[in-house]
């Protein structure tokens, strides 16, 4: 099927872009779950830590995140109004939009 058919079916929107959104989260999700043991083998490897502390206390929070973004990520990405609440923005309305900015990358310890 032609991509300017599948646009006209699907438009891009906040529910379209959530459900892509859950569908890479969850199979990132399974995929990750798939590989658990080598990955907590890595991770014992490289900190130190037994396997299965490398999978409760590195992996576990990480797979739980996950899901719990895939849940909510409807309510994330939908368009929000806001109450201005000055004299000077009376009777003007606000509107909180997402647009996704793409790969951001955080270095924590």
């Amino acid at each position: 099927m032609p991509s300017a058919v599948r646009v006209k079916r699907n438009p891009p929107g906040p529910r379209n872009l959530s459900v892509s959104v859950v569908r890479v989260i969850m199979e990132a999700r399974k995929i990750i779950l798939n590989e658990l043991d080598e990955i907590a083998a890595l991770v014992s490897r490289e900190t130190g830590k037994p396997s299965a502390e490398a999978i409760s206390m590195e992996l576990a929070p990480g797979l739980d995140l996950m899901q719990h973004f895939a849940r909510k990520s409807a309510h994330v990405i939908a368009t929000s109004p806001h109450q201005c609440r000055t004299v000077l923005t009376m009777g003007r309305s606000s509107y909180e939009i997402y647009k996704p900015l793409g790969v951001v990358g955080i270095i924590s310890p």
